[in-house]
């Protein structure tokens, strides 16, 4: 998953959660485009991966590995 900011303005708030829906298992390992290990959740019911990146960023890579 990747995201790239279209504007020039400071980001505003203070992390950023990527919520991924339809995942049907956890994920053995979940890193940025730096190596880092963000932390991460994973909800069997729901079968989602919330994935929360610290400090305001509007440009970021993320890989999940099964």
């Amino acid at each position: 998953m990747q995201s790239q900011s279209s504007g020039e303005y400071p980001p505003w708030w203070n992390e950023l959660r990527v919520v991924i829906h339809a995942v049907l298992r956890a994920p053995k390992a979940v890193v940025d485009e730096s190596g880092a290990k963000p932390p991460y959740a994973y909800d069997v019911a729901k079968k989602t991966l919330v994935v929360t990146l610290p400090r305001g960023r509007t440009d970021f890579r993320l890989s999940a590995g099964w």
